[in-house]
């Protein structure tokens, strides 16, 4: 965990209509997980399921779908994780990687990332 909250925008498949979320920054796990309420309620469906190791290091079997994700103004659609029942809503890195951001624990924020060329 970064140790901190961010605010991050879920759109609708269409963009029709949106939900802010205040969420942890999980810079441990590499996907969102975000409530499988507020992803159906917005008309994301799952597209497939996985294997993932939820936060205790048991393996759990989630559902995964598409979701666009906006935080400050970026956008990009993400693979994210419908989460269920005692499972933690949270930003992981894959969102905060495709939105060219970085994490700033410093100063408890998400920050734009100058990525290098290898």
């Amino acid at each position: 965990m970064a140790g901190f909250s961010y605010t991050i925008r879920v759109y609708s498949p269409d963009r029709s209509r949106a939900e802010d979320l205040s969420l942890p920054v999980d810079s441990g796990s590499p996907f969102t997980w975000l409530h499988s309420s507020t992803l159906y309620n917005l008309g994301v469906n799952p597209e497939r399921t996985a294997s993932l190791q939820a936060p205790d290091g048991t393996a759990v079997i989630r559902s995964l779908g598409e979701a666009t994700i906006e935080i400050d103004g970026r956008r990009a659609s993400n693979l994210v994780v419908f989460a269920e029942g005692a499972d933690d809503a949270r930003i992981g890195r894959y969102t905060v990687d495709s939105l060219l951001l970085s994490v700033d624990v410093a100063s408890k924020r998400l920050v734009p990332m100058i990525p290098t060329v290898a």
